[in-house]
């Protein structure tokens, strides 16, 4: 009877101590994803209005040359401008990808301080090309922050259906995308 005794405190004594172990464990993990997952959704909603604003840009610059008034192009750089503001909070929130987003933001921050010269210098082709550009670089970041079936070492958890960690192989063609304007001349410095 003592030894039955004996070893039943044992087992409460050892289950006692996993369950002051794996509690903390367990409330460390839970708000980390937690955290994690807000942070996504927050991304994603950065990802959004930039792309918002983008795509409203694109949408300005697509009036042919003669329909293309000083006042879109001055509504055009303050879209330019305000999707760079989108950009930053977003660098705050990704410091990972902190760089490339930067570059991104840089050749925005280019082409909005000189777009009246430089849409004077385009062709009529490359006018029509500039605003796909735009609204494909607006696409790609929505991709890079909107993709809800990513399996990496970061991936979330099964019962988790929101935004997952920023595409890295989208952002990169959203960086080559910003960065070499591809049938367009090159920004000015």
């Amino acid at each position: 009877m003592l030894k039955e005794s004996v070893v039943l405190r044992r087992w409460l004594l050892v289950g006692l101590i996993l369950a002051m172990v794996m509690l903390p464990v367990g409330v460390y993990w839970g708000v980390q994803r937690a955290s994690s997952y807000s942070r996504w959704q927050t991304q994603f909603r950065l990802a959004q209005s930039f792309t918002f604003i983008l795509e409203d840009c694109s949408g300005l610059l697509q009036a042919g040359p003669e329909t293309l008034s000083e006042s879109a192009l001055v509504v055009a750089g303050n879209d330019l401008r305000y999707a760079g503001y989108s950009l930053d909070a977003l660098i705050r929130l990704d410091w990972d990808h902190a760089n490339q987003l930067d570059r991104i933001g840089y050749a925005l921050v280019r082409l909005e301080t000189n777009l009246s010269t430089y849409l004077g210098n385009l062709t009529s082709a490359q006018r029509n090309t500039l605003p796909s550009l735009l609204h494909a670089l607006a696409d790609k970041i929505l991709s890079t922050y909107t993709n809800y079936a990513r399996f990496t070492g970061g991936n979330p958890s099964l019962w988790y259906f929101g935004p997952s960690p920023p595409d890295e192989n989208l952002l990169k063609q959203a960086v080559d995308l910003a960065v070499n304007w591809p049938g367009l001349p090159p920004l000015p410095t």
